[in-house]
């Protein structure tokens, strides 16, 4: 009898295996099927990359990329300044059609280097309900000239603010300077810097040589220590205070920058 019994009760056991078993591929289901649709290959930007070259400051410029992907797909794209990008969106539907993007370097952007990223962030539609995204991006690179600059020798400084650091009981108030040289080979020139701290009668804390370099320079740091009370410190830098050079510009030969503290 209970052979009986066990026989009759067999039928139900594998039913609720097959049950287990369907349940068990219900739930790998989406992880796999999520995977599928997110597979590094599926998602593509051409070229990685886009060079603008030189790019006068009066003027703006255009240029594009595709992106692709193999599955249906929206996407949004995100771009560093002084870039722009259209469209910042957009949807991805017909399989194997690819969308242009856009991207532009707007004019009377300061002349000099510029340099930025472009993101691209891919979110497939299927599986429903999946939060996958995949990133690629583009990099960007353009030199901004002025065509308005004069011609010819020219020595100037450029300041920038640096990071400053402190102790118990002082700040180093710290300075970054770029050297640079128009129309000449890397050289030594003389240079003056001098502080005023919180208004009063400036001091001088460098007059001799420092390296001047084509493009953006040679860079050097000032840290000049005050107490941590102090609320202003004005730098100013003097290119060849003596005039020992004739340059194209001469009125360029001095430069400020202002720190304020808390």
């Amino acid at each position: 009898m209970k052979e009986k019994i066990a026989m009759k009760d067999a039928p139900a056991k594998i039913v609720a295996l097959r049950f287990l078993f369907v349940g068990l591929l219900l739930v790998a289901a989406p992880a796999f099927i999520a995977k599928g649709w997110a597979a590094v290959d599926d998602f593509s930007v051409a070229p990685a990359s886009l060079d603008f070259g030189s790019v006068p400051k009066t003027q703006s410029k255009s240029l594009s990329f595709k992106i692709d992907s193999k599955k249906i797909t929206d996407y949004s794209v995100t771009v560093t300044e002084p870039f722009t990008v259209s469209p910042g969106s957009g949807h991805i539907g017909v399989i194997g059609i690819a969308d242009t993007i856009i991207v532009t370097l707007p004019a009377n952007v300061a002349p000099g280097a510029k340099s930025g990223t472009l993101t691209v962030e891919f979110r497939p539609k299927f599986p429903l309900g999946n939060d996958i995204k995949v990133k690629r991006t583009v990099a960007l690179g353009a030199t901004v000239t002025d065509p308005n600059a004069p011609t010819g020798f020219d020595l100037v400084t450029t300041l920038q603010n640096g990071t400053d650091g402190t102790t118990t009981s002082l700040r180093h108030a710290e300075v970054k300077i770029f050297a640079k040289v128009q129309g000449g080979n890397t050289a030594a020139f003389k240079t003056r810097m001098l502080v005023s701290v919180d208004g009063a009668a400036e001091i001088e804390v460098y007059n001799g040589l420092i390296v001047y370099a084509p493009g953006a320079g040679q860079m050097f740091v000032l840290v000049h220590d005050i107490p941590l009370s102090v609320h202003t410190i004005k730098f100013r830098i003097i290119t060849d205070p003596d005039n020992a050079s004739s340059e194209v510009d001469e009125k360029n030969n001095t430069q400020t920058l202002t720190k304020t503290f808390n």
